[in-house]
């Protein structure tokens, strides 16, 4: 199971994982892209609808009226601007791991299901079963990454670029992960990294 492998330590796992967790980062971002240039316009009429039903005259109450040692204002501005900081670092330090982590487990489940409906009716030792699941693997990422620029073409015409702007931006994030899922295939190629342990 996978879930129980990945509580194993494998040598340099944690190393290609490294690049896994940016590859997914990266794709997300390209998702993010092709979710915005298609359907901006829906979210800019939900936006403009809701402006709508709250641009009405209200009256309005008179505001209560604090006043702060500006000692104490400070220290509240210092704790929280520390707080702030702190929790932008910790976000970026963790961010990366936590969509890899949570990522490989979609893809090696969606994997593990893909290979059982194919191999439903015949034998398959499990030395093949592993081939077929890690080239799976690589299929479900190659798809995922080349999936947001086929839909690119569907941007809205509402939006205020070029399609060819949208497809160099689309083309600019896949490449960079399409670069982070290969470094991770090379060095874990090199370093005789099990699969089962790749994100």
């Amino acid at each position: 199971c996978y879930h129980k492998i990945m509580t194993k330590k494998y040598g340099h796992s944690r190393f290609v994982n490294l690049f896994g967790s940016l590859g997914y980062l990266s794709l997300l971002v390209q998702w993010f892209w092709a979710f915005i240039v298609i359907f901006a316009p829906l979210l800019e009429s939900d936006l403009t609808w809701l402006y709508v039903q709250n641009d009405r005259p209200a009256t309005s109450a008179p505001a209560a009226q604090f006043s702060f040692d500006p000692t104490l204002a400070l220290i509240i501005t210092a704790i929280t601007t520390i707080m702030v900081i702190g929790g932008t670092i910790f976000a970026m330090v963790r961010l990366p791991r936590a969509i890899g982590k949570s990522s490989a487990k979609v893809t090696h489940r969606a994997a593990d299901i893909a290979v059982d409906t194919a191999i439903r009716h015949k034998r398959v030792n499990k030395s093949q079963r592993r081939k077929l699941n890690a080239r799976t693997l690589i299929v479900i990422k190659a798809i995922a990454t080349l999936a947001p620029i086929a839909l690119l073409p569907l941007a809205s015409p509402s939006i205020q670029l070029e399609l060819n702007v949208i497809l160099v931006i689309g083309a600019i994030c896949a490449a960079f992960t399409i670069v982070y899922f290969c470094m991770q295939y090379v060095i874990a190629y090199l370093k005789r990294v099990d699969y089962r342990t790749i994100w």
